[in-house]
């Protein structure tokens, strides 16, 4: 299988969440373009094996290739994908509670996108520089972040980036008190996501959205019925694109999250209805931490 094909199947591995099948992929497609001394390639599918890498929790081994990545960027004047390098370093950094390192690296890596003009890669990256403000609790600055990232992606149809930092952003503003602000950009993102093709990040966006809600609606105690309707809706919208998918995981966490939110309401017969297919759905995919 020729390079091209591996770096398009770990693509597509990744997108239904089959994140060990994609590591591998990218991991072949990478020997082989360092073996024929493809600089420009072997870069890219460090940066997108580190990606899978991040997901499973691999930090180390991440790191390890990013830093290649962003050296043998460097040492071949290639400033986009140093920039894409540093960005995936930043938020590796991020993860393991580095902030004042991820800022850093972060910032870095901003600087070098404007400079080449690279918008989609600002507005990766300013996403990032927002999840490291949040840690760091400078709300202020996180939403300044992620509502440039939105629009920016938004004005270049880069609809999932787009939703990812509104959600976001909502997030911060839920925690600062700004409800309405809040309430307002996951509605958005709710009506946003359901014009996404199905896709790994599509279930996710529905369940952080739905989470989002449910602890927004005790805030909200004038606007309770409608905002519990809408998380509700959400995580159904996560079963139901899951199921497609046959993502029993996912499937699970949205069963489950749903069944959590009935509880809360008092309605423990359906609770438990839902907890039941919540542990169901987590036996025929192995998924006993969705419990």
């Amino acid at each position: 299988m020729s390079p091209q094909s591996l770096m398009d199947e770990g693509t597509l591995s990744y997108q239904q969440g089959k994140l060990e099948e994609a590591a591998k992929s990218w991991t072949e497609a990478a020997k082989i373009y360092e073996n024929y001394g493809n600089h420009l390639d072997h870069i890219q599918a460090l940066i997108y094996l580190s990606r899978a890498l991040l997901d499973m929790g691999q930090n180390q081994r991440a790191q390890r290739l990013l830093h290649t990545a962003v050296q043998t960027a460097q040492e071949n004047n290639q400033p986009r994908l140093m920039a894409q390098a540093l960005s995936q370093l930043g938020t590796l950094h991020l993860n393991v509670g580095e902030t004042d390192s991820a800022l850093e690296i972060l910032h870095r890596g901003l600087k070098v996108s404007r400079e080449i003009e690279d918008r989609p890669l600002m507005a990766t990256i300013l996403n990032n520089l927002g999840n490291a403000h949040a840690m760091r609790q400078n709300n202020t600055e996180a939403i300044a972040a992620y509502t440039e990232s939105s629009i920016l992606a938004d004005s270049l149809d880069l609809q999932p980036l787009s939703i990812r930092a509104m959600i976001n952003a909502a997030l911060v503003e839920i925690r600062q008190q700004s409800t309405q602000n809040g309430k307002l950009h996951l509605q958005q993102a709710l009506l946003k996501t359901r014009n996404l093709p199905d896709s790994h990040e599509k279930i996710q966006n529905y369940l952080t959205i739905g989470t989002g809600l449910k602890d927004l609606s005790h805030q909200v105690p004038e606007d309770y019925a409608l905002t519990f309707t809408q998380a509700a809706d959400s995580f159904r919208e996560a079963v139901r694109t899951a199921k497609a998918m046959g993502d029993w995981k996912h499937e699970s966490y949205g069963w489950g999250f749903l069944g959590e939110l009935y509880e809360e309401e008092g309605r423990h017969a359906e609770a438990l209805r839902l907890t039941q297919m919540a542990i169901r759905a987590s036996q025929q995919g192995q998924a006993p931490e969705a419990l």
